[in-house]
């Protein structure tokens, strides 16, 4: 189980983003944190996946445990190879010049051994648009299917638990409904942990168990994923309730949310 212990992030030593953050991702489950924009949700992640100091972040209180290992100091690359675990960035990173072949075994470069071959049919099965297609260029697919590319390089990697940024960032909805039964599959069939982050509240709700809402740096709620889908608060802020017309969006989300939330 991944646990995160009132921790506090800074970038630059002076600007403070994360507040005290507390969350578990529970084993063999999908766990969702929500929140729009600057709430705080990458630079979680980044914290998670030792990649933070890249961006000239610092932890300056709490604790990152996985299975009772703490995270704080180790480098990014031991977490991968030796804790696997994996940290999908958003916006679809994957190497545009190669192949989509190619890319699957650029990932597997942090693991490579004998069942690399097979792992790679084991992957494509969740991406069947992908088989087809093995020596095109990954910058002429469509971006769906370079989200898919970039799903399927995560899982070359071998996780045993995968975070994932925005999957359904800038893709059509038919396309992130597609997704997200891929994340479902791959957190039942592989029997991967998956912690993931989404401002597309409804998909994420759909598919996990468990949810945390931050904002501002904070976690302003969580419970159960059935829960938060039927609380007025959430409805209102992110699903859209019956009244919605009748009121000022931004009024509601700034005030009315955070007074409720924050007490």
């Amino acid at each position: 189980m991944l646990e995160v212990k009132n921790l506090t992030v800074v970038y630059n030593g002076v600007i403070s983003v994360l507040h005290g953050v507390s969350l578990e991702a529970r084993e063999g489950a999908i766990t969702a944190l929500l929140g729009g924009n600057g709430s705080g949700k990458t630079t979680l992640m980044r914290a998670i996946s030792g990649i933070l100091t890249i961006y000239e972040g610092e932890i300056q209180e709490g604790n990152i445990e996985l299975a009772k290992i703490k995270l704080n100091h180790l480098k990014a690359v031991d977490i991968t190879k030796k804790l696997h675990l994996t940290y999908l960035m958003e916006g679809r990173p994957v190497f545009e010049y190669l192949s989509i072949r190619e890319n699957l075994i650029a990932a597997a470069s942090c693991r490579w051994d004998s069942a690399v071959p097979k792992d790679m049919e084991r992957v494509l099965a969740f991406f069947p648009p992908l088989k087809n297609r093995m020596q095109s260029k990954a910058g002429y697919l469509s971006g769906g299917e370079q989200q898919m590319l970039a799903m399927g390089m995560a899982l070359m990697t071998n996780p045993r638990f995968l975070l994932l940024d925005e999957p359904s960032l800038g893709l059509a909805p038919i396309m992130v409904k597609e997704i997200f039964k891929v994340i479902s599959r791959i957190n039942r069939e592989r029997k991967i942990d998956i912690l993931l982050s989404e401002q597309n509240a409804m998909v994420a709700l759909r598919i996990s168990s468990y949810a945390y809402v931050m904002e501002n740096g904070r976690v302003v709620m969580d419970g159960s994923s059935i829960e938060l889908i039927e609380n007025a608060d959430i409805q209102e802020a992110y699903l859209g309730s019956k009244d919605a017309g009748k009121k000022d969006y931004k009024e509601a989300k700034r005030y009315k949310r955070r007074k409720r939330w924050l007490g």
